[in-house]
């Protein structure tokens, strides 16, 4: 923790900018602090002790980023999931605390691994914007089904189990086991450890590649990309465009609103939330080849000392 003059004119400056905060003034401050590297994770989420840590005292990734919320709230279920069956069944299921201790660090990682990165000078980079987003845009997509599955395990029960009919009894079973970031049904057959382990290899290669780029001059075409509810999938073949001049552009042609976006949550997973893992996991794989191979030519190029074009390095 830390204080000083300056931070604190920084805060006050900054508020003066919003005229509907000017109910607040200096004379109404009972404390000032500024915390550096506030972020932080326990070692036990749930303890065979009978005790759980939840929210923002087991874990913070960053206080502006809303996705620590659902980190919280899923964790926060499966905590309850193990009291229930300990006050109900009278079975300390030491299993599944486990598995929760330690899928709920590796999604605290992916999520961290998230913000780290946009945080860096890689960002100036168009590929790496548009990239680093995908392997966000890749864990969400594959944690889908498993976020549809529990509203409709919600809506069927009100969240008492009391009233479980048996289907939504196997349906909680199946969450219990897949109700992660780092273990969706896509990557269930894999060590939560190992998948944080991927997708940062995927995210630091990107990430020196990008580098490299900037530090020898190398600026490529401008690129954007939306994600809309009727272009759900980004246009990655674009990327193969030779020297386009002009920005390349990602979004879909708009299309009709799919049936699944609208779904009956009483009604089973649709297919397409079911394959959006599998169809993000082969997109972003084919993204990074080409970001990796086009590098690789660019640096070839650049060691043999040839220019291929106005924009190219002076190496």
């Amino acid at each position: 923790m830390g204080t000083g003059s300056n931070l604190r004119e920084t805060f006050w400056a900054t508020l003066r900018k919003y005229p509907m905060l000017d109910f607040l003034t200096p004379e109404k401050l009972l404390d000032f602090a500024a915390y550096r590297n506030v972020q932080h994770i326990t070692d036990t989420y749930v303890s065979e002790r009978r005790y759980a840590i939840a929210g923002d005292a087991a874990s913070i990734i960053d206080a502006y980023y809303s996705q620590g919320i659902s980190l919280a709230l899923a964790e926060s279920w499966h905590s309850a999931n193990i009291v229930e069956r300990d006050l109900r069944q009278g079975v300390l299921d030491t299993d599944y605390i486990a598995r929760v201790n330690k899928c709920a660090l590796a999604d605290w990682q992916l999520m961290r691994g998230m913000v780290k990165g946009k945080y860096g000078p890689a960002m100036a980079d168009n590929r790496f914007f548009i990239l680093d987003h995908m392997l966000d845009y890749l864990v969400f997509g594959a944690s889908l089904a498993g976020r549809y599955r529990m509203a409709r395990w919600l809506t069927d029960t009100r969240g008492h189990t009391e009233t479980e009919a048996p289907e939504a009894a196997e349906l909680r079973m199946l969450l219990g086991r897949q109700l992660f970031l780092s273990q969706p049904g896509l990557w269930r057959w894999i060590d939560p450890a190992h998948v944080v382990q991927i997708i940062q290899r995927c995210r630091d290669g990107v990430d020196r590649r990008a580098l490299w780029r900037m530090d020898h001059g190398i600026k490529l075409s401008p690129i954007s990309g939306i994600m809309r509810s009727d272009a759900p999938l980004p246009a990655i073949w674009r990327l193969l465009h030779p020297r386009n001049k002009e920005a390349i552009r990602l979004t879909m042609k708009s299309l009709v609103e799919p049936e699944f976006l609208r779904p009956d949550i009483s009604a089973k997973v649709p297919l397409a939330f079911r394959w959006l893992g599998g169809v993000l996991t082969v997109m972003c794989a084919c993204a990074l080849a080409f970001d990796s191979a086009d590098t690789f030519i660019r640096q070839i190029i650049c060691f043999m000392g040839r220019r291929p074009s106005k924009e190219a390095p002076k190496c």
